[in-house]
């Protein structure tokens, strides 16, 4: 939309600096066995994280718990500076802005865990979600114009970036060298996909909603039972409308592409 436009345009403008991160190597390899209970844990927007979170809290207040949200702007240097001191007492890592680089501040081994919905089903979820937060919330996200008016479904998949391939640009950020975070704002295209594609092993696991993923993220992280929470009930798009579908499935192949691949390399624990 306009709003978007002219907004992502200031921000880019903006000066972000030229700080950079260093690739980092996985120490764990996806050897479970090492672990010694540290854990990265990435929330990757409407795939059921703030149930996650909610537990987490809980279970791991400060200093054990360390959130990490907000700061789109923020360079990954600045970030791990800092925390830097916060992350050799933390247990339990996690929020938007957590990413693989991370780990090299932490003082044991750490998993890094992630919970992943179909984009089809995600992208519904975010465009109703969104349209129940306030109005400026809603402009910067692509789904009101100027005049309040609120973007079609369709059109905000085509004219917001951030509504298609939403997975690719989230997982390059944690996976990816670049050094800001809005970089996952940007189009994703065919390097961004190969870079998650290649480095999807440095999770120690990926788990799915669909297969009751929340509840096991829950038990694993914080010991405690499910308690998975929908907090959208009023829909503007039904999840379950067939041109909806549709047009996400259209909009989304990147997204669509890489959660295959995780569905594949990823066994599935029971709930």
């Amino acid at each position: 939309t306009r709003y978007w436009r002219d907004w992502s345009s200031d921000v880019c403008s903006s000066d972000l600096g030229d700080a950079t991160v260093p690739p980092v190597e996985s120490p764990i390899a996806n050897d479970v066995r090492v672990h010694d209970g540290s854990w990265l844990f990435v929330h990757v927007p409407k795939c059921g994280g703030s149930s996650v979170l909610r537990a987490i809290r809980e279970t791991h207040p400060e200093p054990s718990g360390l959130e990490l949200n907000g700061d789109h702007l923020v360079a990954k240097n600045a970030i791990l500076e800092r925390v830097a001191d916060r992350l050799s007492q933390a247990r339990v890592v996690y929020g938007h802005r957590v990413f693989a680089g991370l780990r090299r501040l932490m003082p044991r081994p750490a998993r890094m865990v992630t919970v992943l919905r179909h984009p089809i089903d995600r992208a519904i979820s975010h465009y109703n979600f969104i349209l129940t937060r306030p109005s400026d919330r809603q402009r910067v996200l692509g789904a009101l114009t100027h005049d309040d008016v609120r973007v079609p479904f369709k059109d905000w998949l085509a004219e917001f970036p951030p509504a298609s391939n939403h997975l690719v640009w989230m997982l390059f950020h944690v996976l990816g060298d670049s050094p800001c975070v809005f970089d996952f704002f940007h189009r994703a295209g065919a390097e961004e996909h190969r870079i998650v594609s290649e480095r999807l092993h440095e999770f120690t696991h990926v788990h799915f909603v669909e297969a009751g993923g929340v509840a096991v993220a829950i038990r694993d992280i914080t010991g405690l039972g499910p308690r998975m929470e929908n907090t959208n009930r009023r829909y503007a798009v039904d999840p379950a409308d067939p041109d909806a579908r549709a047009a996400a499935a259209a909009a989304c192949p990147l997204d669509i592409a890489i959660y295959e691949q995780a569905s594949r390399e990823f066994p599935v624990p029971r709930p």
